[in-house]
């Protein structure tokens, strides 16, 4: 749908760049007109009293062997702690990452170190949701080997790129920079410190020659050293890279500001395609970091502007106090150069209209979409809603707050044919779980073309994912397990009105046949 403004009134009309022309299509399952009416009114109901969802188990330890559920298709990389290989998920076709670490000897200190990092990793992402950070599915453990499943990021990393172009210009650094920062505000704010800001933590999607060659779009990988902190917090714990450790890390007293000082040397680097601290050795090396200084003079700074020299002596600053935050960084006049502001998004008004007529999901059917929205491929049309996201998300947080959103719907419909109570009406159905903020998948759940989010396979691959016992039905303990354990009630009401032959557990069929009512109402 779309939406055309005229004077007053908005009028809603086709919006074919949202729509999937030749996707396979969940199926309709046809019955007579009265039991249609039935499931729907017993549905309409069921999701008047289900408004709060709690999702769980969206990244979840797998019992089955990895080769039962994904084939290799090439090795694309190695790192210090094992390979990463290229493969094919054998339901839905879906081409992912996977990550294989070897277990050391079960009595050596090497494993437990191998196995606190992995889980610390895993711990840590599967508590975010953000456009520029890596999205893991899913992880498996055997006496061999380690393996996490993540998304396919085909354009390598940021180093790479570095080294190919030699330098960036400033605006193709700002692109990135930006998106960098963005994604350490979203993790300070939920007290969460990277500490390993390096070009080869960043992956860089894979180059589109229709785009503006200024714009490359990056994810921030690597959270092995990451950690929780308490405000005010100050941690101890040796862990960086060299070239890109903060010297307050090197003498073990330091906060998350540590992650703007590495974001500053990146920064240097890509501008100038040098490192702002250099020494024969590392004890050298940590001696200049721990100085501060550095220069921003010579034959490669000619061309560089006043506002980057600025903003990397602000983020590499010695004085923690006096260092920017992500958050200010964000607001730094560099970023200017991107002149992004202003340019609203052709199918932010459509969208929003969607929004709001967007039909009422019970329980079962959020949670199937939110799954569905998490494992789904980075596709045009998602690649379109995270820009619109990104525009929404003024303060570059993460996350969008109910005054973004009555500020962006006011721009786009200035006139009073919006009122508080429609614009209230669209926050409330973003804000699924009803914690105030509206995340970037639960944007992604209400704004994405439902057809396409509902196609055979994607549901094969929920319906798999919540049959926990894989005896090809669902019972009423494994729909408990997908949602909150407060919902019994709910789930014998469920049950109650689509389990149709009476046998205590859904189908697969009747599994359809619940999900055809999103978009059949």
């Amino acid at each position: 749908m779309g939406c055309i403004q005229t004077g007053r009134k908005i009028i809603i009309a086709t919006s074919p760049s949202l729509k999937s022309s030749n996707q396979e299509n969940l199926s309709i399952t046809q019955s007579s007109r009265s039991n249609k009416r039935s499931t729907l009114k017993g549905l309409s109901n069921l999701a008047q009293n289900s408004k709060d969802i709690k999702i769980k188990n969206l990244i979840t330890l797998i019992n089955s062997k990895p080769e039962d559920n994904y084939r290799i298709i090439n090795k694309l990389g190695k790192g210090s702690f094992g390979n990463v290989y290229k493969v094919k998920h054998k339901i839905t076709g879906e081409i992912r990452a996977m990550k294989i670490i070897k277990n050391p000897n079960k009595n050596d200190n090497c494993r437990k170190k191998i196995d606190k990092k992995l889980l610390n990793e895993i711990q840590v992402l599967r508590t975010l949701e953000h456009p520029n950070i890596i999205k893991i599915f899913e992880y498996f453990i055997d006496e061999k080997c380690h393996y996490i499943v993540s998304e396919l990021i085909a354009g390598g990393e940021l180093y790479e790129t570095i080294v190919k172009f030699r330098k960036f210009n400033e605006k193709k650094a700002a692109y990135i920079l930006k998106q960098i920062l963005s994604a350490l505000n979203y993790l300070h704010s939920r007290s969460i410190v990277h500490r390993d800001i390096k070009p080869e933590n960043i992956l860089v999607q894979q180059f589109d020659k229709n785009k503006n060659s200024d714009e490359l779009n990056i994810k921030l990988i690597d959270f092995g050293a990451s950690n929780f902190f308490k405000e005010n917090e100050i941690l101890t714990l040796k862990v960086g890279s060299p070239y890109y450790i903060a010297p307050e890390v090197l003498n073990k007293s330091y906060n998350e500001k540590c992650d703007i000082w590495s974001s500053g040397v990146v920064l240097y680097v890509m501008l100038t395609g040098s490192f702002p601290f250099l020494g024969h050795s590392s004890s050298e090396l940590f001696s200049k970091i721990k100085t501060g200084k550095f220069r921003c003079t010579g034959k490669e700074w000619e061309n560089i502007s006043d506002n980057a020299k600025d903003l990397i002596k602000k983020m590499i600053e010695l004085d923690t106090s006096k260092r920017l935050s992500a958050s200010e960084c964000l607001n730094h006049p560099f970023f200017s150069i991107l002149n992004d502001k202003d340019n609203i998004p052709d199918l932010l008004p459509s969208v929003i209209t969607n929004i709001y007529q967007l039909n009422a999901r019970e329980k079962i059917q959020q949670a199937t979409i939110g799954f569905i929205v998490h494992n789904i491929q980075h596709t045009e049309q998602v690649e379109k809603l995270k820009n619109i996201f990104e525009f929404l998300d003024i303060n570059k947080d993460g996350e969008l707050t109910y005054a973004e959103i009555r500020k962006a719907i006011l721009k786009i419909f200035p006139d009073e044919y919006i009122t508080e109570e429609k614009i209230q009406i669209i926050i409330d159905k973003m804000d699924e779980n009803k914690d105030g903020v509206i995340s970037y998948e639960e944007f992604l759940r209400v704004t994405m073309d439902e057809k396409i989010l509902l196609e055979k396979n994607n549901l094969k691959l929920a319906f798999n994912k919540f049959d926990l016992n894989k005896d090809g039905k669902l019972s009423k303990e494994e729909l408990l397990n997908i949602l909150d354990q407060g919902t019994s009630k709910y789930v014998d009401s469920l049950l109650e009105l689509i389990d149709k032959n009476k046998d205590g557990y859904i189908s697969f069929d009747e599994f359809c046949h619940l999900m055809s009512k999103v978009v059949e109402r």
